[in-house]
């Protein structure tokens, strides 16, 4: 339980570090003030039923910020949400994020590249729960825009 309360809180404190960039010292692969939305994973339609499942990730950088966007199906295509923690590590291609829905919490420290984000997930966080721990590669994607 210590080990949930020490992850939220660093995911909770992670995003004044967000304000302190500034465009020169943001040097993310395939991410500029010019690149527009750039993102990672995908949302398929079941060809059995017409359900929509997957996820998908995307960043800018606004205003002199980045800023992250998540889209999480699961029967349906959600509208985008603005990630609730995103930070950039010490070294220039690592990003840690997160996003809850209800009460659950979805973890991401990831390394990204202009052809897919690697790393690890921890997923399904609770109060009462660390959730599961699973490597993830989400490639590159076309940004779905709608709804």
């Amino acid at each position: 339980m210590r080990f949930l309360h020490i992850v939220l809180a660093l995911s909770l404190s992670a995003r004044p570090a967000l304000a302190q960039g500034s465009e020169h010292s943001l040097k993310l692969p395939c991410l500029s003030p010019d690149s527009g939305r750039v993102a990672y994973g995908s949302i398929v339609t079941s060809p059995q039923d017409g359900d929509q499942s997957g996820v998908q990730f995307s960043f800018a950088i606004q205003e002199g910020r980045l800023k992250g966007w998540v889209r999480d199906a699961r029967g349906q295509m959600p509208p985008e949400g603005a990630l609730d923690t995103l930070s950039i590590g010490t070294s220039s291609d690592s990003l840690f994020f997160g996003y809850r829905t209800d009460d659950t919490w979805y973890i991401y420290r990831v390394r990204i590249t202009c052809k897919q984000m690697t790393g690890e997930a921890r997923l399904f966080v609770t109060a009462h729960s660390l959730g599961k721990l699973v490597p993830i590669t989400l490639r590159r994607a076309e940004w779905i825009s709608k709804p």
